[in-house]
């Protein structure tokens, strides 16, 4: 008995040290090279975030957190019906983060089999529907800039992540006397590609959405934003969501407080495809 006991406090220790040493490894996929965001923005007053799903939010919490800080309005605006208690977690999150205004547009959130089968029907049956929502709301809120997934992969593959990003990339790109109002800049989520490698590139998800478009891959950042100081809000937002706890701890997008320091200095940056007219 006590020679399992030993066992399995060396198990604890050996496992305790790849930790550490899977934190030094991590950090070397950051990208360093990527021009930094802030010295290329003009000023932005308003700026709506359109995402399919609660926890959605998270990826991009420290550009929102950043635009906050430089006075901009932010309004979330998701576009799945999650019931609960994802709606309360949502509520949890867009409160920590600050959001100044949060609407759901209430459509059809597709099962987890339906999205490994290809079955999403309604979202690619439905594209005007959606499309015609997210241009009323950009017509309602003006935005300066418009934040959301990239529009080849959708980030992991995700359908709705896909979907939803290539309408708001051909709303922003639109010349048409119809449009009531154009943005200046559109970011989308990207990574560079260590960290593609390291986060999505191996998931089921991402494969099939990569095979079905003949995509190679996420767009390449062309900006990056230190957040090392929003990880705090960032975090305790993430935290809300916890009934997505354990997929938010895969993807990096939380960490638990005894290594914070590691963590945020493992993910500096988050990433973006800055479009701009």
């Amino acid at each position: 008995m006590k020679q399992v006991g030993i066992l399995l406090f060396c198990m604890i220790l050996s496992a305790c040290a790849d930790r550490t040493t899977n934190y030094e490894e991590l950090a070397l996929f950051q990208d360093h090279t990527v021009p930094d965001l802030k010295k290329k923005l003009g000023n932005i007053a308003r700026v709506l975030v359109i995402l399919p799903h609660a926890d959605d939010e998270i990826a991009a919490a420290g550009l929102i957190l950043y635009l906050k800080e430089k006075g901009a309005i932010t309004n979330l605006l998701t576009l799945c019906d999650h019931g609960e208690p994802r709606e309360s977690e949502l509520k949890c999150s867009v409160e920590k983060i600050g959001f100044e205004k949060f609407e759901n547009a209430g459509f059809i959130n597709n099962k987890w089999e339906d999205i490994i089968a290809n079955k999403i029907v309604f979202w690619r049956e439905n594209k005007d529907s959606i499309k015609n929502v997210i241009q009323r709301k950009i017509n309602d809120y003006k935005p300066d800039a418009l934040i959301t997934y990239d529009s080849k992969m959708g980030a992991t593959g995700h359908p709705e992540h896909l979907i939803s990003a290539q309408i708001v990339e051909s709303i922003f790109e639109e010349r048409n006397n119809n449009i009531n109002h154009k943005s200046k800049y559109l970011f989308q989520i990207t990574l560079p590609k260590k960290l593609e490698q390291f986060l999505v590139a191996n998931t089921k998800m991402y494969k099939l959405t990569k095979e079905l478009n003949k995509e190679n891959g996420l767009p390449e950042p062309n900006v990056s934003l230190d957040i090392k100081k929003y990880w705090p809000i960032k975090n305790t937002a993430g935290h809300c969501h916890q009934s997505q706890i354990g997929i938010l701890r895969k993807v990096h997008l939380v960490y638990e407080q005894e290594n914070w320091i590691d963590h945020i200095n493992t993910f500096p940056k988050e990433y973006y495809k800055k479009l701009e007219n």
